[in-house]
């Protein structure tokens, strides 16, 4: 990906994946031993410092693609007989290209993945990014795609603009349970499993900032 030019401005897609519990997997006999994790006991949120078992972010400029990572916030077992046991998962994270091109128009797919750093062996959190992102018309972001992956946990998309104002487009709550949903609904990558889509249209200042805030509804995983 190209080095940043700063003649135009920055913006960064974030897309995380949350435990809205202030605990779960309580009591599962397939973790460390009995006792809970600690969540991230939170709703949806464009701040950067919110806590996540997964996030990952692309940065972009009206060209593509400049720069990207990912990472966690961190796990912490709390089991019923002795001291908290604390890890950090390795999150990893593709971001290619697609064939789309013209002017100020292009889109790509990003696809973390991350798993439970005290449970060995432990089924990955998948989430499945496509994007199109549109800077054709003036003082205009149009930015729209799709979300494929694991149906738990919790999920936020946003992006923010250059000086880190957040517009919201996709708010997935989790239904599945804080203790079934760790064990049931991260088998497999979920690929082909759709969770949310979106198309926002962003108005621009002469900066490139956010004229106005956007949050998208609440939508079921």
């Amino acid at each position: 990906m190209g080095m940043f030019d700063p003649r135009y401005p920055v913006y960064i897609l974030f897309f995380r994946r949350y435990a809205p519990f202030a605990r779960f997997g309580r009591f599962n006999p397939l973790t460390v031993g009995f006792g809970y994790f600690e969540g991230d006991d939170r709703g949806p949120s464009t701040n950067i410092s919110a806590t996540s078992r997964t996030y990952a972010a692309v940065f972009f400029n009206r060209f593509g693609p400049v720069y990207d990572y990912a990472g966690s916030s961190g796990t912490e077992f709390h089991p019923a007989i002795g001291s908290v046991i604390k890890g950090m998962a390795k999150v990893n994270l593709a971001v290619v290209r697609s064939t789309l091109a013209g002017p100020d128009l292009f889109g790509f797919e990003a696809h973390s993945e991350g798993g439970n750093p005290l449970v060995p062996k432990s089924p990955d959190i998948d989430t499945f990014v496509s994007a199109r992102i549109d800077f054709g018309r003036p003082n205009k972001l149009v930015i729209s795609g799709n979300v494929r992956g694991d149906s738990f946990p919790s999920l936020e998309v946003f992006v923010l603009d250059p000086a880190q104002r957040g517009a919201l487009l996709v708010d997935g709550r989790a239904t599945a349970g804080r203790s079934t949903g760790p064990m049931l609904h991260l088998m497999r990558s979920g690929v082909n499993n759709q969770l949310a889509t979106f198309t926002v249209s962003l108005d621009l200042n002469q900066k490139g900032n956010f004229l106005h805030e956007f949050r998208a509804a609440p939508t079921d995983l």
